[in-house]
């Protein structure tokens, strides 16, 4: 499966048996073998290099899972007979990725340095069906309701708080407490209403009797509504990982709105079969303990 792959993504015999590490003649006798065995032609010859026939595109997905499974199985065996090598292949949407992986990683791999990790950010609706089909090893994720629980272990990590966000200076920086009311007042940055922070902050305000202040700004990327609100008078939304350097550096404020729909809640999800591997175990622990150094004013919180 790994030949045919290969072949396919280099376009010539040739090509895939240097990056197979292979003969040329070897290559292609593994290429006919597999297709006796299936009693189809997987490539035609052409002046160019060899073109996959229907069958090997019928073929490519299916090769690509068991190659991955392979893959897995080896570094498993090889972190059971090491100790702490082999191969763990985490996933997580853009966000999470950026604003938590790389610490955890870091730490993970302090303490299993034969450890190979393979990074993934994968959009949130691909994110279960990778873990499903062995894509990943394992998944971070706030964890909703949607989520499919078949086959899959959810396991809560911590809160990350939706904070309301402003700069330094803003007129109401200097307050301990709000409320919706002053808050409707202001200039808001928001993303847009499919987004689950403005469904979340929408919320808040509805608990009070309030309707949702309509944003002047609004923008799908975090990056740029937090320059709007670090260089303007608007305020907003964000998780606290992201704004975290922000916050910890002085050049933004952020406060708890106090409020259950606040809690945005992160967490793993493993194969059933997969939960007692020792590596999860590893960045299980090394996650809550970035959490209580770093989260700990709001991760206590639990969502109701």
């Amino acid at each position: 499966m790994r030949n045919v792959l290969a072949v396919m993504e280099e376009g010539t015999l040739g090509k895939a048996s240097l990056r197979l590490n292979i003969s040329q003649p070897a290559l292609t006798k593994s290429i006919k073998r597999l297709e006796d065995s299936l009693g189809v032609t997987l490539f035609e010859r052409e002046s160019r290099g060899m073109r996959p026939t229907k069958y090997a595109e019928a073929l490519k997905s299916y090769a690509k899972t068991i190659s991955t499974w392979m893959s897995e199985a080896q570094s498993q065996l090889a972190a059971m007979r090491d100790g702490d090598a082999g191969l763990l292949t985490i996933a997580a949407p853009p966000v999470l990725a950026r604003d938590l992986l790389p610490e955890l990683v870091s730490r993970l791999v302090f303490e299993r340095p034969r450890l190979h990790i393979k990074i993934v950010t994968e959009d949130a609706t691909q994110l279960v069906d990778g873990l499903m089909e062995r894509r990943f090893s394992l998944v971070f994720s706030t964890l909703y309701d949607e989520i499919p629980t078949e086959g899959i272990d959810k396991e809560w990590l911590f809160d990350d708080r939706l904070m309301l966000v402003m700069r330094h200076g803003h007129t109401l920086s200097q307050r301990k407490r709000f409320h919706p009311e002053i808050l409707s007042a202001e200039k808001w940055a928001l993303p847009d209403s499919g987004n689950r922070n403005y469904r979340r902050i929408q919320a808040y305000f509805r608990e009070y009797g309030f309707s949702m202040p309509k944003p002047s700004v609004e923008s799908q990327d975090p990056s740029v509504l937090r320059q709007v609100v670090a260089s303007s008078d608007h305020i907003g939304v964000f998780a606290y990982l992201g704004i975290r350097a922000d916050v910890e550096a002085g050049r933004l404020r952020a406060f708890d709105l106090d409020s259950p729909f606040m809690a945005r809640p992160i967490g793993l999800l493993m194969r059933k079969e997969d939960g007692k591997r020792p590596e999860f175990q590893d960045i299980k622990r090394i996650t809550q303990e970035f959490a209580a150094e770093h989260l700990n004013r709001f991760s206590g919180r639990r969502n109701p």
